[in-house]
């Protein structure tokens, strides 16, 4: 983060795109064909990129291995519903925001606000520079814990997953005039929860 209230990319470690494993319109159209054994190759091709993306959603990696499994499982019962109109990897991207997306919406935002974001975060935000990566990416998350849904993934997969709005539009199957206004939204909502708990000299430098 170069000052408080931006979220660099670079810092951030978005991730690179979702890319199809080798061979693996190969194995979607042997799925199709009827061939159980191709889609096990499909899941190997893929299971880090998920993962990967699955991370994103939870800090506990019992829960990212369950949203990685159901991911594929969901993609495995809409496979049907692919016309590799694009590549694959950005559709399954799609299927497996959805999950993570539901999980956030089951899981509310109770736990988040149950727990008083510790002094580390606050002192974060105040000083970015001494903040390692890490660090800066840990906090952020605290701090996305604490917003709606919608925003919370609007923000994620613009800044941890580097999508523009154009693919975020795609992932979501929101309008692309929808993901600009939520984006728009979010980003000052962010900024609002975090100077909320800033003292007045550290809301000047939020906004500076």
């Amino acid at each position: 983060m170069h000052g408080a209230g931006r979220m660099d990319r670079d810092t951030l470690n978005s991730s690179p795109p979702m890319e199809d494993a080798p061979d693996a319109m190969e194995d979607i159209r042997a799925c199709l064909s009827g061939d159980p054994s191709a889609y096990r190759r499909v899941v190997e091709g893929h299971a880090d990129q998920v993962w990967r993306l699955m991370s994103r959603f939870s800090r506990d990696r019992a829960v990212i291995g369950e949203l990685s499994q159901e991911a594929f499982v969901e993609a495995w019962l809409c496979l049907g519903k692919y016309r590799a109109r694009g590549p694959f990897g950005a559709w399954l991207r799609t299927v497996a925001v959805r999950v993570g997306y539901r999980h956030w919406r089951e899981q509310g935002r109770r736990r988040a606000w149950e727990t008083a974001l510790p002094e580390s975060a606050w002192a974060m935000i105040q000083a970015p520079e001494a903040a390692t990566p890490p660090e800066a990416a840990e906090t952020l998350y605290l701090f996305l814990e604490r917003l709606d849904p919608k925003d919370r993934l609007v923000l994620t997969l613009a800044y941890w997953e580097g999508l523009d709005t154009g693919d975020i539009a795609r992932t979501t199957g929101w309008t692309h005039t929808l993901v600009r206004v939520r984006l728009h939204r979010a980003r000052l909502r962010l900024k609002k929860l975090i100077e909320s708990g800033l003292p007045k000299g550290g809301k000047d430098a939020f906004t500076s």
